[in-house]
């Protein structure tokens, strides 16, 4: 069996071209150590002792080979990573808002309050639960949170006071001008009837 030195000098003395790894199959791979192999021995290339030692697969990045490189429960792992980092951003993107100055917009603004923040934290929550693209936080003059969806020209705003306000234009065109509705953070946050109420709204409108 090939010492771990003489297998790291292998490997090594070929680093150069392993920046074209995404070309090499597990084909190509074995290829390359029984010829760097060669003649020391017969028993060094043994297919049990290489594919122990080098764990043989598919070594081109997912880019090129498609998603069968890596197992449905390692991509759906990998798509809710994503997906909290994503949330984890735009959270802490607005608590910071917090932190803005008095008059941050040069026209009297106040920060957006603690409640705002904590409630828009909510709703974003509940929109990836749901599956809907997350939107873009913005704060706003009054101490509120608007959160606008690229995808359609509608915004909800969170006040802090416990509302929820949309307006813009829902997926099916129709107008909404402030259309108000009760925002409960803890209601949100389990099955009860406002949240069902207002999950049933979001797939009307989103």
């Amino acid at each position: 069996m090939l010492s771990g030195d003489v297998m790291s000098g292998a490997a090594s003395c070929r680093q150069g071209e392993l920046a074209n790894f995404g070309l090499l199959t597990a084909d190509h791979w074995r290829h390359w150590i029984n010829a760097t192999t060669r003649g020391l021995g017969s028993s060094i290339r043994d297919q049990q002792t290489l594919s122990a030692s080098f764990a043989l697969h598919d070594f081109r990045p997912s880019t090129l080979r498609g998603s069968h490189g890596l197992s449905q429960e390692k991509l759906e792992m990998l798509d809710m990573t994503s997906e909290s980092q994503e949330i984890a951003r735009i959270v802490e993107r607005m608590r910071e808002f917090t932190r803005l100055p008095k008059n941050w917009d040069q026209e009297g603004g106040e920060a957006p309050t603690v409640a705002a923040v904590e409630d828009a934290i909510t709703f974003v929550r509940l929109l990836a639960d749901e599956g809907y693209k997350l939107p873009k936080a913005v704060p706003l003059h009054d101490g509120g949170i608007s959160l606008d969806f690229d995808n359609l020209e509608l915004t909800a705003v969170l006040d802090g006071m416990g509302n929820i306000l949309f307006t813009g234009e829902t997926k099916s065109g129709k107008r909404v001008e402030a259309q108000k509705m009760p925002f409960e953070r803890k209601a949100m946050a389990k099955d009860t009837a406002s949240r069902a109420y207002l999950i049933d709204y979001l797939h009307r409108i989103l």
